[in-house]
């Protein structure tokens, strides 16, 4: 991904998102994840920050509060950034009766441990996820596309309106 910075009001129209609402989910701790500002300062976004954002906005688009939207997320761009992470291109997250736990197709390492991984036909081959019990459902968070939407969109506006000033 590139070095772009990008103010909150063009990150919000990449995404999607009203901006009075992300600005709620920041304020409120809602979504933990936004970029650090100063007060009297831009909040400027990499790249990489639209990822999570543009999933923020499509979660409450879907009727989950910025509460559970916002955290989930912040964990999606996480994972999203674990060794091997690049190779693949969805992470998947797994809600049973008891917990829940992120994991993606290919295995990869998480400290020095391989990572859980889900196995869809879990209840056919027997398989149990310790902790999280049956399993009620699966979201599936397709990374490398949602990566290439915002790198169009982000083209998109630069050959409309040009780089933005980082000068403030």
């Amino acid at each position: 991904m590139s070095k772009v910075r990008i103010r909150a009001a063009l990150a919000c129209r990449i995404a999607g998102l009203d901006r009075v609402k992300f600005n709620d989910a920041v304020s409120n701790g809602s979504y933990p994840c936004a970029p650090h500002t100063m007060k009297g300062s831009a909040r400027l976004f990499h790249e990489e920050d639209l990822l999570p954002l543009y999933f923020f906005a499509r979660l409450t688009d879907l009727g989950l509060p910025a509460s559970v939207a916002g955290p989930m997320s912040c964990q999606i761009a996480t994972e999203s950034r674990l060794e091997n992470a690049k190779h693949n291109d969805r992470i998947t997250f797994v809600k049973g009766v008891y917990g829940s736990f992120f994991t993606a197709p290919t295995a990869r390492l998480l400290n020095g441990e391989v990572k859980i991984q889900y196995d869809p036909d879990h209840t056919k081959n027997g398989t149990h996820y310790p902790g999280v019990g049956p399993v009620l459902f699966t979201i599936d968070f397709y990374v490398n596309h949602v990566r290439k939407i915002i790198a169009d969109a982000i083209d998109v506006e630069r050959n409309t309106f040009g780089e933005e000033d980082d000068a403030e």
